[in-house]
């Protein structure tokens, strides 16, 4: 048995981690594949992998900026206008309307078809959003290619999702074939602070 902030850990919960291939892809600061690092894992309430490119990405990504009380932090590579990046815009907007802090980073390279001005309905409605590393030769090798959606500190989807339609599809015959990750649970809150 594990203790992690006073929470046993029973080994049956770190049995259900077994079978996430390559946990090491979160990239995480605060992230050590030790028991302990584990145990922060199998204290989600909530670990499923979700296949990109299936609405069901978007509806619950969208879903749960819509739920969101205090805060969103999106942060992306590739994010262009159109589905389902207007979607996502749109949820973020209403968030910060409701009084729901909201930042987002996308790539400048990646989102590099989005126009400045699409991020204005954000901006109006008070949210926060920057370009990591505006498009010039010297910031060209530097990209930020994490793909991270958190919540309120307690719910967040991280792996292979940009928020563009070349990503919408099966993976095999139309679209990208990846995957991600939705978690509820402390990990969320470290997800937020990376």
């Amino acid at each position: 048995h594990l203790r992690l902030r006073g929470a046993r850990v029973e080994d049956r919960q770190l049995e259900r981690l077994a079978d996430l291939p390559r946990l090491r892809f979160l990239n995480l600061p605060h992230a050590d594949f030790t028991d302990e690092g584990l145990a922060v894992l199998a204290s989600c309430r909530k670990l499923e992998l979700l296949r990109i490119g299936s609405p069901r990405v978007t509806d619950e990504g969208v879903a749960a900026i819509a739920a969101a009380r205090h805060s969103v932090r999106l942060e992306t590579y590739r994010f262009h206008s159109g589905s389902p990046g207007n979607q996502f815009l749109e949820a973020l907007v209403r968030a910060q309307q409701r009084g729901v802090q909201t930042y987002v980073i996308a790539d400048a390279w990646g989102s590099q078809e989005l126009a400045d001005s699409y991020w204005e309905p954000l901006r109006n409605a008070g949210g926060e959003f920057r370009w990591f590393n505006e498009r010039n030769h010297r910031g060209f090798v530097f990209r930020d290619h994490r793909k991270l959606l958190v919540c309120d500190e307690r719910v967040a989807f991280v792996g292979g999702f940009n928020l563009a339609s070349e990503y919408a599809g099966d993976g095999v015959t139309h679209g990208w074939c990846d995957v991600g990750l939705q978690l509820e649970g402390p990990l969320a809150s470290l997800l937020a602070e990376s």
